[in-house]
């Protein structure tokens, strides 16, 4: 559900130590606010944007 609000569709995931969902909603959470935007990630890597999904 929360990554159908996000506007993903189409995702596998996988869960290794609990199949509770409030940890694996937690989990989930805590990994989409650890992304980062590709222009920091660039700038991070001294490296193009377009350059980063090659």
């Amino acid at each position: 559900m929360i990554m159908e609000l996000a506007g993903i569709k189409d995702i596998l995931t996988k869960s290794i130590r609990s199949n509770n969902a409030i940890s694996v909603a937690h989990a989930t959470m805590d990994a989409l606010q650890r992304l980062k935007n590709p222009e920091k990630v660039s700038k991070n890597r001294g490296k193009e944007k377009e350059m980063i999904w090659q």
